[in-house]
């Protein structure tokens, strides 16, 4: 199983209480994004009826062969960002934030089930920015 469609059918686990609907994963290998939440509601009710969310696997196609911390909490990101829409389709704050929120939940989760390797560079950034600080 490709590892974008492995780390959002766990997103979607663990985020199951907080989602209207558990969504139709699909990878693609489109060039214009890297993913997008496709909503069909019932007319005049604000009721989501399907949803489908689809991964580029060309946006991360390098980045699946030898992945980072980083390369993975890009393909999180996105997972995360998508999954928010199911919640709020506008980009805004609370968008934003949704986002964060959901990511912060599965990066630790992931993290906890040894998914993604720990980031061993957040106390080496907490010091620079200390270093930094005025």
């Amino acid at each position: 199983m490709n590892i974008m469609k492995k780390y959002c059918y766990y997103a979607i686990e663990i985020l199951k209480d907080w989602l209207p609907i558990r969504p139709e994963v699909q990878i693609t290998e489109a060039k214009t994004y890297a993913g997008r939440c496709i909503v069909e509601r019932i007319k005049y009710q604000n009721r989501i009826v399907k949803a489908t969310i689809r991964l580029s696997s060309y946006c991360h196609m390098d980045v699946l062969q030898l992945m980072s911390y980083e390369d993975h909490i890009n393909i999180i990101d996105t997972i995360c960002h998508e999954l928010a829409h199911l919640r709020i389709m506008k980009h805004c704050k609370q968008h934003t934030e949704m986002t964060e929120l959901f990511k912060e939940l599965i990066i630790a989760y992931f993290e906890e089930l040894n998914f993604i390797p720990r980031n061993n560079n957040k106390e080496e950034d907490k010091s620079n920015a200390n270093m930094y600080a005025v």
